[in-house]
């Protein structure tokens, strides 16, 4: 587990589902993504497992995101498309319920995140695509 000053991250694991389907298939929230289409609990179910292998291979790290004090979920966070050889990947986040953001839960754990990339994976660039909303990404 990974500590910020306002959330924890750890490894997705099949007994965050029900938290993670719970404000996945929102409409805003998904507005924020690349991907608008709604998932099933299957769906999502099948995706936490190939988080675990990517985790193996080394090719991408997602973790859940929880509020350090009550331990709630809060969102996912990953790192993707890691190239060893150009020391680089791609991030992606979301905070999953609308009353959660704008409290600065996102930006802990991009800090926390980032600083796992940098300083356990050695990666020196990081990117973030952002898509242009009237709405904080926060």
């Amino acid at each position: 587990m990974f500590d910020g000053e306002l959330v924890s991250l750890h490894g997705a694991e099949l007994n965050d589902l029900d938290a993670i389907i719970e404000h996945w298939n929102d409409l805003k929230l998904r507005s924020f993504l690349y991907y608008i289409l709604p998932n099933s609990r299957e769906e999502e179910k099948e995706w936490i497992r190939s988080t675990w292998q990517s985790r193996k291979e080394g090719t991408a790290f997602t973790f859940t995101i929880e509020n350090k004090q009550t331990k709630k979920f809060l969102g996912i966070c990953c790192l993707t498309g890691l190239n060893y050889i150009n020391r680089k990947a791609k991030l992606g986040i979301a905070i999953h319920a609308e009353k959660n953001w704008g409290k600065g839960y996102g930006t802990d754990a991009m800090k926390v995140l980032l600083k796992f990339g940098f300083d356990y994976l050695n990666l020196h660039r990081i990117e973030l695509r952002v898509l242009c909303t009237k709405y904080s990404s926060d």
